[in-house]
């Protein structure tokens, strides 16, 4: 896991009853990431699981969502 804010990865989850939505943004390349689990995805556990043991993850708050 890295430490460094360079290294950080801005996150936002939108979560209901049949749908989960995760996003991170990288703060230094701009680059978002997206995982969806509802009836039409699966959800890339392996490939989530990478994100959160490579970045420094940082949660955005409602007003400041990486989505809009």
């Amino acid at each position: 896991m890295k430490t460094s804010l360079a290294d950080a990865a801005l996150f936002d989850t939108e979560v209901y009853i049949n749908y989960v939505l995760a996003a991170f943004k990288s703060v230094k390349t701009g680059k978002v990431l997206r995982w969806e689990k509802s009836d039409r995805c699966v959800l890339d556990r392996k490939k989530l699981r990478q994100v959160l043991d490579e970045y420094c993850t940082v949660a955005s708050t409602p007003s400041r969502s990486i989505f809009r």
